[in-house]
């Protein structure tokens, strides 16, 4: 790609940077409290003077990950750089990248080794930048920091004090494009030991501040006050208040930017923009605040000292931070968008040239928006000095090339989604077969499943699908791992189809001496507790939930079996109990060597009790195992000790003890070492065994924690333990005559098993997220392994602390292990049902990544804002508020329901801010989950009316009931059975949504025949009006609206009630147009236009943008008479009269349900503002009766077809186009590929 620079003098021949690593944007900016007194002082004061007196000033926001290597690629490369760069190691880099110090024509580093060599070793002439380091040794968590950048700042006065006796070094020092990088480690390292609240960490601010001083003091000096150094300090990350960063926490995310000298701005005290609540108490509200993002600092340096912009930099020009004159300005902010864009071009050259079919960004490849036109434009507006104008088109150059960067670069998502996600589908669906195969099927089952014959034009279709792929990828040069990828959803689907009558059979074989429902609750119950964990890694305390159910277990249990092992079931629950309370204590753990101790001590003495009740699982001969433990309880007590008298000398600053490190080491090596030598003994008990292993680890665990960590370990430990008990005694307690025999013959697996498979999955869970959370870098405390190691080692340290984590992961195997041997069950049976079926968790996590950011339609923030309303303000606003467009347009009772959603809301959630009326498109984590979450909940009511289905529609065959209702997703047929019933309920459900009165002229018309007629199923003529019903269901229906609207009538509002449910200057169309008659109106009417100019015809031009303004207003035509809401009434009325004629006549259900069908037809056909949605109101009654003949069936098949994929615009991005067609294809299957060959002929 080509540099590119700014072609005027630049401001600075000379630039430092002071990077001070770990330096939270807070802690130097606002006043802290002194330690040797009880006043706020200030620990930078030379620096709060620059920003007073002389610079700008601001906060630059980081990226996760939050660590040093990313940090200082995005503010010296200006890219933010992927993190699987630390594969590659630390320093070495993955991809060789531009940089400013690569850019300059010299550049003197100096700081740690840990990140100076990965900008000189890369660099096009590595001799153009010297790096003076210190040794690794240095990094010592047990010493003072401080150390590190007095060092730096010594260095830095040594290089200038060297160049009085070195000729070519002075003229070096003297030359324009310089670069001077100190590194400063000092308040990471406090951080990490002491953290950013300590005196350590305060007092190494007031070491950089000084030390910033001296060097501007000694380069003003040096230089003669030319004014030409510029100075810009930052950091490469934040700091969390327990001493460690790498997730996206603000406190991590937020560092300071202070940039004076040559070329930058002073104090800016007219426009004070920028503050907001962050900084509101570092009293600098005087002043104007610049926000930068982390990359936009490499183009700010290189503007200043007027080298080529890093060829790789995303970053945007911060323009406040430049004192130059508006050419200069205008320039640079052209050769930032020209760099930009020719990472652009250069991509889209090379995706062009591969791509099949390549479809361009658009918003870059019009005739007026391109980058070659747009900075033609530009560089006139410069020529002609509209330098504000060039500004304005810059960014928008700059901004439409980031966004274009961003679709190259995702171009394949959609084809990868589709790929991954059916090889994930297809792996989870291949394994399952292969189980069910393998350990579920009987043998005379599986056998007669053996004999498969070839299917060839299978074969010859996966060939073809393979070549297929294959070229397309070779032609399009795609990646190697495209390959691998599109092989096994090919390989797994193909075996999948030969095999698929595995499933069939597996089915008929669960269900055999048991109800559909009853297997089907199984299944469900397992994949709602694979989602529960999903949503455990969010929120940690659902774990705690889970060991509460878990408590709750022996309730479900046969009373006789409660009667017989009632202690053990109380210590089981008590167990759990206590368990649980470990998932609502922090992460983010402070070191507590009183908890620990406390821990290691308990450990010691769980280990006596066993010693002292072993008669059960150990031999009084067994002198060697009793002397086995014996001294695993003292090695557990000596690492107590030893945690104990290393952390007061650490504490003391006095280092590590060498003595103490070795007997750290010592102790950690026998440890691990002692399982592996008892085994060598031959058989043992298991509980033997289990002991032995759980006491082996436990001096691991305790020379590795830190606080509460040794508590859990315990008590998760006896839960594991009294889990296996529970399990052996209830598998002998459900058939005691064929168990318990030890014969060694394992047994197939049975439906119920499902349970033993959750308890493993749950257990994994809670090992590696007991004490910490594995998905965060931010909940990893270094202080862990400093009683082993303090001179700073990312890769040994990183590996301490996966040990840690996978000690209580190696318990839960070692105790799911005996669990199936005791219950006669091949361990790898289970253990591949959890492996295939834990993918459904992969999946989620794949679309959570992917779905999170996604497109959210204006209905979530409708929702939000409903339930913002209803929560904070009186009914009586209700329906008046409006400070958002998107007010309450609904009945009253789903207002009542957004109001309970809003309780739950704001009792369960930390987050409130969704709850406040004035907080508009707020969006965070917590609304996203709650929203959709409450949604899926309300799914439940479907469940239950499709029970309710299943259990009272008689039809022949009960597979077809089945697959029509696994088809619906909402059936207002269901409540036909009780006519006053159905009355009440569907007036209630009219009150929750009005669109249902799509459906309400079928209901009045069977309701009031077949309820207040006698003798409503035989002619008309003999039929006898039933006064008191008519007065019963009348006033039962009158009672619903009249509770429902009651509160608005009191009020005097039920006028704006109506106006706001029946807002009928909406349009004749929604925003998103339903595929209707007026939308057929609405084109024709366009097409009319062209004819009517050439024909001279009279056109109303104010009309011709009117039919597209959705919710802005009435519709109005240019050619065609303009639609009246009554005009759209009467005309669906019309339509619907034959079908309540012929109900009326007959209404049996049957022409119920015609009549109901044809009554939504119509509606959507010709109301007034129809949502594309309303064609479910055809769709899900018309599922009922598709099944009875081949002719409803196709018609059935042609108006879902249409109808659904009329709505797949309501899903436009590519992110949701995965998900739509999967679930359209799956419907589809189930639906129509099920369902044609069970209807009769």
């Amino acid at each position: 790609m080509t540099p590119y620079k700014v072609g005027l003098p630049a401001p600075a021949k000379r630039l430092v940077l002071f990077v001070a690593d770990g330096l939270r944007a807070d802690k130097l900016y606002q006043f802290l409290s002194d330690e040797n007194s009880a006043q706020s002082v200030l620990k930078a004061p030379f620096l709060k003077k620059i920003i007073n007196e002389q610079g700008s000033w601001g906060i630059s926001h980081t990226r996760v990950p939050t660590e040093s290597r990313p940090g200082h690629v995005a503010l010296i490369a200006g890219f933010y750089e992927d993190v699987s760069a630390v594969t590659k190691g630390w320093k070495t880099n993955p991809v060789e990248f531009d940089s400013v110090l690569n850019q300059s024509k010299h550049t003197w580093s100096f700081g740690s080794p840990d990140i100076l060599p990965m900008f000189s070793e890369g660099a096009s002439d590595p001799s153009r930048i010297d790096t003076i380091m210190y040794s690794s040794e240095l990094e010592n968590f047990a010493k003072d920091a401080t150390q590190l950048d007095t060092w730096v700042f010594e260095k830095f006065r040594q290089l200038f004090e060297n160049s009085t006796s070195n000729d070519s070094l002075r003229e070096q020092l003297q030359d324009e494009e310089i670069i001077f990088f100190l590194h400063l480690l000092g308040l990471d390292t406090n951080g990490h030991a002491y953290g950013p609240h300590s005196k350590e960490y305060m007092r190494n601010i007031k070491v950089v501040d000084e030390g910033v001083k001296q060097v501007v003091e000694f380069m003003e000096k040096f230089y003669g006050d030319d004014g030409k150094t510029a100075y810009v300090l930052t950091s490469d990350h934040g700091m969390s208040n327990r001493g460690n960063h790498g997730d996206g926490h603000p406190d991590n995310t937020r560092t300071p930017l202070i940039a004076w000298g040559a070329g930058i701005n002073k104090p800016n005290t007219t426009y004070l923009s920028g503050h907001d609540e962050i900084s509101a108490e570092w009293n600098l509200n005087h002043l104007q605040r610049n926000d930068v993002l982390q990359a936009d600092i490499a183009p700010l340096m290189a503007s200043l000292i007027g080298i080529h912009y890093p060829v790789n930099s995303v970053g945007e020009l911060p323009l406040k931070y430049l004192n130059n004159t508006p050419q200069f300005k205008a320039q640079s902010a052209l050769v930032n968008a020209m760099q930009v864009s020719e990472q652009y071009l250069v991509k889209h050259d090379q995706k062009r040239q591969t791509e099949l079919m390549f479809k361009p960004f658009f918003p870059l490849s019009n005739a007026t928006h391109n980058p070659r036109t747009l900075i033609l434009q530009i560089k006139m507006l410069i020529e002609t000095e509209k330098y504000d104008d060039a500004e304005k088109l810059c960014l928008l150059l700059l901004d439409l090339s980031l966004k274009g960067l961003r679709y190259l670069q995702t171009y394949d998502w959609l084809f990868l989604q589709l790929i991954i996600t059916a090889g994930f589908s297809g792996w989870i669906i291949y394994s399952f077969i292969f189980i069910l195969k393998e350990y579920f099927l009987e043998d005379d089952h599986r056998s007669a499943k053996l004999r498969y014959r070839p299917n060839y034009l299978r074969i010859l279709i996966t060939y073809f699908a393979f070549l297929s792929l294959y070229l397309i990828l070779f032609v399009q040069e795609s990646p190697k791992t495209y390959y691998v990828y599109v092989f096994f959803p090919v390989a797994f689907w193909s075996e999948i189809i030969r095999q698929r009558h595995t499933l069939f059979q597996s089915w008929q074989f669960a269900v055999n001496g048991r109800s559909r429902l009853s297997v089907a609750g199984y299944l469900a119950g397992y994949i709602i507790a694979l989602e529960v964990l999903v949503y455990s890694y969010f929120e940690r305390s659902v774990l705690t939930a889970c060991f509460v159910l878990a408590a709750l277990w022996p309730a479900t249990m046969p009373s006789n079996f409660r009667d017989v092992n009632g202690k053990l079931l109380v210590v089981w629950s008590g167990s759990c109990i206590v368990s649980s309370l470990f998932m609502l204590l922090p992460v983010e753990k402070g070191e507590d060597i009183t908890l620990v101790n406390s821990g290691g001590l308990l450990l010691a003495a769980t280990g006596f009790i066993t010693l002292r009740h072993s008669k059960p699982f150990m031999k009084e001969e067994d002198t060697f195992s009793r002397r086995v433990i014996q001294f695993q309880i003292g090695l557990i007590l000596s690492s107590t000790l030893l945690v104990y008298d290393t952390t007061s000398k650490l504490s003391q600053k006095l280092g590590l003890p060498v003595l103490n490190q070795l007997l750290g080491w010592l102790f950690l090596g026998i440890s691990s070492i002692t399982p592996f030598i008892y085994r060598f003994r031959g058989e043992q008990h298991f509980l033997l065994r289990l002991v032995n292993i759980v006491l082996a680890f436990a001096p691991l665990f305790v020379l590795l924690s830190i606080s509460y960590e040794v508590l859990f370990y315990c008590f998760f430990s006896i839960t594991l333990f009294l889990w296996l008990a529970l399990e052996r005694k209830m598998y002998r307690f459900e058939a005691p005559q064929s168990r318990g025999a030890n014969t060694g013959a394992m047994r197939s697996l049975k439906i119920n098993d499902i349970r033993i498979a959750v308890f493993f999955l749950f257990f994994i869970k809670v090992a590696f997220f007991g004490t910490g959370n594995v998905a965060s870098l931010g909940s990893f405390s270094l202080q862990s392994v400093y009683r082993l190691t303090t001179v700073f080692d990312p890769f040994l340290m990183g590996a301490l602390l996966i040990f840690k984590i996978l000690i209580p992961f190696f318990i839960v195997s070692s105790v799911f292990t005996i669990v199936t041997k005791s219950i006669e069950l091949p361990a790898i049976s289970i253990f591949l049902l959890v492996l295939s079926t834990s993918d459904v968790m992969t999946l989620n996590f794949f679309y959570l990544v992917l779905l999170f950011p996604a497109y959210r339609s204006t209905d979530f923030e409708v929702h939000r804002n409903w339930l913002a309303i209803t929560y904070s303000l009186p009914i009586s606003k209700w329906y008046t508020e409006d400070t958002s467009e998107w007010t309450i347009d609904y009945p009253p009772f789903f207002a009542w329901f957004e109001w309970v959603l809003a309780q739950i809301a704001a009792r369960i959630l930390s987050d409130q801010e969704m709850l406040r009326v004035d907080n508009l498109n707020y969006v965070s984590r917590q609304t996203v989950y709650f929203q959709r979450g409450s949604v899926l909940v309300s799914e439940l009511f479907l469940f239950f009316a499709l029970e309710k289905f299943l259990e009272t529609w008689r039809q022949s065959n009960p597979w077809q009931n089945f697959i029509i209702a696994a088809s619906i997703f909402l059936n207002p047929g269901l409540i036909i059975g009780n006519d006053l019933a159905s009355g009440i309920l569907f007036a209630i459900l009219l009150n929750f949504k009005h669109i249902f009165l799509y459906l309400a002229p079928a209901y009045f018309v069977y309701l009031l025949r077949h309820y207040c007629f006698q003798d409503a199923g035989k002619s008309a003529g003999s039929s006898r009006f039933l006064f008191k019903n008519f007065i019963v269901l009348g006033a039962s229906v009158a009672i619903t609206f009249a509770i429902s609207f009651a509160p608005f009538i009191y009020l005097g509002q039920m006028g704006q009630v109506l106006s706001r449910l029946f807002p009928f200057t909406r349009g004749l169309c929604h925003a998103y147009w339903a595929p209707n008659f007026w939308a057929l109106y609405s084109v024709a009417d366009r097409a009319l236009v062209f004819v009517g100019k050439g024909l001279g015809w009279k056109i109303n031009e104010e009309a011709l943008s009117s039919i597209t303004r959705g919710l802005v207003g009435d519709v109005n035509f240019a050619i065609l008479p303009n639609i009246q809401p009554n005009h759209t009434f009467v005309i669906t009325l019309l339509f619907q009269i034959s079908a309540l004629v012929k109900l009326w006549r007959l209404p049996n259900f049957r022409n119920f349900m015609g009549s109901l069908i044809q009554c939504g037809f119509a509606s959507f056909l010709f109301g007034w503002h129809v949502h594309e949605k309303a064609i479910l109101l055809v769709l899900i009654p018309f599922s009922l009766i598709a099944g009875e003949s081949h002719e409803h069936f196709h018609t059935f098949v042609i108006l879902s077809l249409s109808g659904l994929v009329s709505l797949f615009p309501l899903l436009f991005q590519a992110t949701e186009s995965v998900i739509k067609i999967s679930i359209f294809l799956i419907w589809i299957i189930l639906t129509f590929f099920g369902l044609s060959h069970l209807i009769p002929r």
